[in-house]
């Protein structure tokens, strides 16, 4: 290090040393001297000043859905709305949802500066996509915290965000529906589509099994693990800038390849994940399908027995599944033709939902690390996957 200076012509001095022909070495120990002390006083100014760990621990519990209670409320509050076509959905009425859950929540504690930077945030719109599917938490950064947290590596948060509520999307037609679809299977015991029903009940519990286990994986082998070793960088007195940045990018690539499961397969990288999500929410439309023609068996046979529904277990209320319409027509008749259409559909979607779990088997299985062992052990316990794929 580098002493002060008592007095001016000591400093001309040392200034004058400095820039001598050829005193390479003594300018550029000096440069360096000069950075390191800019760098510091720099990330000082961000951390303490600006609290830049408190805006990455916001972006941790709201972007990446730790914050559960909050999360857990804008499922039940707005799971139907998302479930319409994004099209008929409105911004404001998602922004006013974000803050009933907030006060109704334990963000109600958190800073109001961290508080108003929250927003509800609706992506571009494709044909067909539902409100899950373009519907996000945003979170608004300003000058400087931009240094760190750029518009890149925002639009990464964002891109890690719209998965996570993707799987929330799943998991939500997946519990919301079980129990009209039990309802209805018990009901049609004596039916031609009873073992229809009931060998989709035993694929729900299978998609069930998977996403339970991949929300596990994500929620402490890979977010709760991997901010506990970027949250000890940041507590480096040692750090500067330039650590900061190069932590924070090992950081988000972590995250991408251990929440959306990035492997290398086959030479290919490839989100492993995702056709997993896919085919679990086509077997929710074909099974949206088969339950709605059972209800329709249900209630004629109901009304030839002329039977008051109140008066039974059976409750026409809860079989409606809050999942997106579908272009079928509800006055389709239930012929047979109709049901073998139906049959061919689900039996497609389950044999895409087996060979996208076998595919994600075998991407864990050439994966060199030890970040997947938990979760390939969790999903294929029994050997399951492996007998369906020999078979």
């Amino acid at each position: 290090m580098y002493e002060p200076l008592e007095n001016d012509a000591a400093a001309d001095c040392y200034f004058a040393d400095l820039f001598c022909y050829g005193a390479t070495k003594a300018l550029t120990t000096h440069i360096q001297f000069l950075y390191r002390q800019t760098n510091h006083q720099a990330l000082n100014i961000l951390v303490h000043t600006h609290k830049l760990k408190e805006h990455f621990s916001a972006i941790n519990r709201y972007l990446l859905l730790e914050q559960g209670d909050l999360t857990q409320y804008l499922v039940e509050a707005i799971g139907k709305e998302l479930c319409k076509d994004a099209r008929h959905i409105y911004r404001h009425d998602l922004a006013a949802a974000l803050e009933n859950g907030i006060r109704l929540s334990n963000a109600r504690h958190d800073s109001p500066d961290v508080l108003r930077r929250l927003d509800a945030r609706l992506l571009e719109v494709s044909p067909g996509d539902a409100g899950w599917d373009v519907f996000c938490i945003d979170y608004h950064v300003q000058e400087p915290l931009d240094t760190i947290l750029t518009r890149k590596t925002m639009a990464i948060y964002q891109q890690l965000s719209c998965f996570l509520w993707k799987l929330k999307r799943v998991e939500y037609a997946l519990s919301f529906t079980w129990k009209a679809r039990m309802r209805l299977a018990q009901e049609l015991r004596t039916s031609s589509v009873y073992s229809d029903l009931h060998a989709c009940l035993l694929t729900w519990a299978q998609m069930n099994h998977v996403i339970v286990q991949v929300q596990y994986h994500i929620n402490f082998e890979a977010l709760a693990s991997t901010w506990a070793d970027f949250h000890a960088c940041l507590d480096d007195v040692n750090q500067d800038i330039d650590g900061i940045l190069k932590t924070h990018k090992t950081y988000l690539n972590t995250l991408q390849r251990r929440c959306m499961l990035r492997l290398k397969m086959k030479g290919r990288d490839r989100a492993a994940l995702q056709e997993v999500v896919e085919s679990v929410l086509a077997f929710q439309i074909a099974h949206e399908r088969l339950h709605r023609f059972g209800t329709r068996l249900a209630r004629r046979e109901m009304t030839s027995r002329q039977a008051d529904l109140r008066e039974r277990s059976f409750d026409m209320s809860v079989v409606h599944a809050a999942l997106p319409s579908l272009d079928d027509d509800e006055d389709e008749d239930e012929d047979d033709t109709t049901l073998d259409a139906i049959r061919a559909q689900v039996d497609s979607c389950r044999q895409r939902f087996q060979e996208s779990v076998n595919d994600l088997k075998d991407a864990l299985l050439e994966d060199d690390s030890d970040a997947f062992r938990g979760l390939i052990v969790r999903l294929n316990f029994n050997q399951y996957y492996s007998t369906a794929k020999d078979s």
